[in-house]
């Protein structure tokens, strides 16, 4: 790709690519081939801790991997192609904190011979992103930890049923070779198709005898309920179908759904060969349990009928009685690399190459410009586009020189706070997060905006987006797990005491109120407001207990202020109140609310609205902060002692 010729307007091209590589967000690094370190910025040196005199004209495994090549490596690779290389990296640094980068390695030379001679290694910081993946993917684990806590507790049977069946699932699996990321997958699944008996009165669940044909029905529909409890939560879409699948029989005669064949996901066809030998060689209170062998013959009897053969093929040849040792899964090829970063002593000081001999060389600039997976752009004082990247232009269709960036952006006027403004103010590198629609889809950019002067004095911005689109996403489908878990939680609440649900909802009012009289954030109402609703989440073990909220919450990072709120929402404002004696303002706001309006609900119930009022007022303070009790008589007290009407009425209209 060939530079344009703009360096009539702002200077060379090498002041041009030298000031955008000197600030740029993204770390760039070139390297001779025996991997010595001849020029680095400072977002490199930023991504790892380092000095410049320490790191600059260093081997870089040096630098990374305690002195020794790292056995997988982007520069390595591209010097034996002669092409652009690529991997996705994890570093873990000596003080713990954990680096997702892409690394991209691109040769910068050819010689007669075809080989380069230096490397131009781009490294583009991905941690927001990977961080966020990595905290669903753990509050995922951690919810199915905590739904299986709460089936222990109903049924202890099928709590450990299903970790049986997860570790024979998982042999199956291995055995047909499947992939890291498929076992994944068929082990969450198997620990969660039973989750929908959670939903099934105990008593049929543990009946004795033979159950009627009612309570068959009930039964047969705990794998729609297993979905529904998770539907909602993102992703793991292949979880949810093995959930509801498990028990499709291959012949079609299965349920809920009647499917055929390899119509059935090849998860739920194996986890429904491991559910029945495990079902078959266990004592339930209606039936003996059935001999390994008996188990074995019966699922030999069913195959191609209930069982896919090739399913119960692979499962034979993991009965250990067979002397078969199952195969390893094979390496997911994509998988991502992970590197132990080690402090290593730098021996002593290399020979540097001057850096201003690199960058006068125009294919180094070249290959910058074209390389760095971002966009950028060179823009005037007018705002028009001098120069775009190639990633510029394949994000806004419309940049041709000449055009304003707002323009390109798909907009007729400035953007409100714009960076390119405010860095020809600032004369300063700026940066502002800004939201595109894009072909019709929206996009998230953290937009830098770093000011060059031209030959005659004039004034350009090279304006860089890096897109931070599917971290976005991924915050925003966390908290929408958010909302989805404190629901399902709830729902399980409701579903072991109906008389619950008109308690969660008053509760949930009254604290919305408090939350907008008291003035909370609008995080810090979420919390209040699923605690609220999660109160009386001890009902699902059928009996009052403060310390089971704590053991099923307690697994949830995402929910630990929820169980802090919990956990003292039984404190007195006085310090008689329990577990720990907390008072005044030791006391989280949420619980403090949620005492309250729970105390009123109670004292209403019983002896109605105008006695529970006046107790209120009698108690405040003693038991009630005196503020929130000011604040709910404010809202509820007049026009309600006089006309007698119902605080749940006044509420509803709230």
């Amino acid at each position: 790709m060939k530079m344009p010729n703009i360096s009539d307007k702002t200077g060379s091209v090498t002041t041009l690519v030298k000031a955008f590589v000197a600030n740029s967000p993204v770390a760039y690094i070139i390297l001779d081939r025996q991997f010595r370190i001849h020029y680095i910025n400072d977002s490199f040196l930023q991504l790892r801790n380092l000095d410049r005199d320490k790191a600059q004209g260093e081997l870089c495994y040096n630098l990374s991997n305690g002195g020794q090549m790292c056995s997988v490596c982007a520069v390595s690779r591209a010097m034996q192609s002669g092409h652009r290389e690529h991997i996705l990296r994890k570093d873990v640094l000596p003080d713990g904190r954990v680096r997702y980068l892409d690394d991209y390695a691109i040769p910068l030379f050819q010689d007669e011979e075809g080989t380069s001679d230096y490397i131009l290694e781009i490294m583009v910081d991905r941690s927001g992103e990977m961080n966020a993946r990595e905290e669903m993917k753990s509050q995922f684990h951690e919810l199915i930890r905590t739904l299986s806590s709460m089936l222990e507790t109903k049924d202890r049977y099928t709590a450990t049923h299903s970790a049986a069946v997860s570790r024979i699932s998982l042999k199956i699996a291995q055995e047909l070779g499947l992939s890291g990321k498929e076992l994944e997958l068929i082990e969450i699944a198997a620990n969660l198709h039973d989750l929908g008996k959670v939903m099934i009165d105990s008593e049929v669940l543990s009946k004795p005898t033979k159950l009627t044909l009612d309570e068959y029905d009930q039964i047969k529909m705990h794998p729609v309920y297993s979905f529904e409890i998770i539907k909602d939560l993102t992703g793991f879409q292949q979880v949810k179908e093995y959930v509801l699948c498990h028990h499709e029989r291959f012949d079609g005669k299965g349920y809920p759904n009647g499917l055929i064949g390899e119509d059935i996901p090849l998860g739920a066809r194996i986890i429904a060969i491991a559910d029945a030998y495990d079902a078959m060689t266990s004592s339930r209170p209606y039936r003996d349990k059935l001999s390994h062998e008996a188990a074995m013959a019966e699922i030999c009897r069913c195959s191609g009928t209930q069982f896919d053969p090739v399913m119960v093929d692979a499962f034979l040849r993991t009965d250990p009685q067979t002397r078969y040792v199952p195969r390893i899964a094979a390496m997911n090829p994509h998988a991502m690399i992970t590197r132990q970063i080690s402090d290593h002593p730098v021996t002593q000081k290399k020979t540097v190459t001057d850096i201003s001999e690199l960058f006068s060389e125009e294919h180094i600039c070249s290959e910058i410009i074209k390389e760095t997976p971002i966009a950028y752009a060179l823009l005037n004082s007018e705002y028009e586009v001098i120069y775009s990247s190639g990633h510029f232009r394949r994000i806004f269709k419309y940049a041709d020189p000449g055009t304003k960036c707002f323009e390109a952006s798909g907009f007729k006027e400035k953007c409100e706070n714009c960076p390119v403004m405010q860095c020809l103010a600032s004369n300063k590198m700026e940066k502002l997060e800004m939201v595109r629609i894009v072909e019709g889809k929206t996009r998230y950019f953290l937009c830098y905006a770093l000011p060059v002067k031209g030959v005659n004095g004039d004034d350009y911005v090279i304006e860089i987006l890096m897109d931070h689109t599917k971290e976005e996403l991924m915050q925003r489908q966390m908290r929408m797990d958010y909302q989805t878990i404190i629901y399902v939680l709830s729902q399980l609440i409701v579903s072991s005491n109906p008389v619950s649900l008109e308690k969660l909802k008053f509760l949930h009012r009254i604290c919305n109120v408090l939350c907008a009289e008291a003035g909370v954030s609008a995080e810090e109402r979420q919390d209040i407001l699923a605690a609220a609703a999660l109160c009386d989440i001890e009902m699902i073990f059928g009996h009052e207990d403060e310390q089971n909220s704590g053991r099923i919450l307690g697994n949830l990072s995402s929910l630990s202020k929820v169980q802090e709120i919990l956990r003292h929402h039984q404190e007195r404002y006085s310090g008689g109140g329990y577990p720990s004696g907390l008072s005044g303002d030791q006391i989280p706001l949420g619980s403090r609310m949620i005492y309250l309006a729970h105390w009123y609900f109670v004292r209403q119930s019983q002896y109605g609205h105008t006695a529970a009022m006046w107790d209120i007022l009698m108690d405040k303070e003693d038991q009630f902060d005196p503020e929130l009790t000011a604040m709910f008589m404010r809202r509820f007290w007049k026009g309600i002692f006089n006309t007698g009407t119902p605080l749940q009425g006044h509420l509803s209209a709230v």
